[in-house]
């Protein structure tokens, strides 16, 4: 079976061990459980067939990661900073819908926000790094905690990509005079957790047992997929995980 098949079915072939930093071995050291690094995890206890987590990350790095990769290489990342206004709307209500909406209604359909744009810089492979941030837990409130950070850690902007035709939002930190560290909150993740309880039903406890077996998938694929099809990500970018 190749290696693309081996992706889509979760079965792990090489995750490149040596990629990852030291509280992520530490990690995957605890998940494979009397196992060397890079041989398949053990079983879970649900013998599931059906995981979701490599698919996920496919996904996450064909609409995200690649993009950004190919905006650096040909040095067309250029950045710009999001910033929010908010003035009047200019709608009238009459008592009836006042009573409908209530306070808090009418005081967001009162405002409209407007988005400006002051750019920040057309930033190269040597002066970039890739933060991928995650949750340690697939439960909301975990999710909740990675959203938490980024609101209180970084700054919103955007890039344009041109081959795909639309802009990307991300959430930055500059580094000194003349570099950027984007923070990216791996959210697809999230997606998981809805599969199992949404469409399977499963429970707190199965998801539980299933969860870390779960995100280490969705990081394992991540790595190999930048690692073999990116020119600059790959070299730049690191795991952040959330608690």
């Amino acid at each position: 079976m190749d290696p693309l098949c081996l992706m889509l079915t979760g079965k792990l072939v090489d995750i490149g061990w040596n990629a990852f930093s030291g509280p992520v071995k530490k990690y995957v050291e605890g998940l494979f459980a009397h196992k060397g690094p890079g041989q398949a995890p053990q079983a879970s206890e649900l013998k599931r067939s059906d995981g979701v987590a490599t698919g996920v990350a496919i996904g996450y790095f064909h609409n995200f990661l690649k993009p950004l990769d190919g905006a650096i290489a040909y040095e067309r990342f250029l950045v710009f900073a999001n910033e929010s206004k908010k003035q009047a709307s200019g709608l009238t209500f009459t008592a009836e819908q006042v009573a409908a909406l209530g306070p808090d209604g009418v005081k967001q359909m009162s405002e409209q926000k407007i988005e400006s744009y002051s750019y920040l810089g057309n930033f190269d492979s040597e002066h970039f790094e890739l933060v991928i941030v995650y949750p340690c837990g697939l439960e909301p409130q975990n999710f909740n905690r990675v959203n938490d950070y980024l609101r209180g850690k970084t700054q919103r902007a955007s890039y344009y990509d041109k081959p795909n035709a639309r802009p990307y939002g991300l959430n930055y930190n500059l580094v000194g005079a003349d570099s950027i560290s984007i923070k990216d909150y791996a959210r697809p993740i999230e997606a998981i957790y809805q599969y199992y309880s949404e469409d399977k039903k499963c429970s707190e406890a199965e998801i539980d047992q299933i969860q870390r077996e779960e995100i280490e998938v969705f990081l394992a694929t991540i790595f190999r997929l930048a690692k073999g099809n990116t020119k600059h990500i790959f070299a730049k970018m690191q795991l952040l995980p959330v608690e």
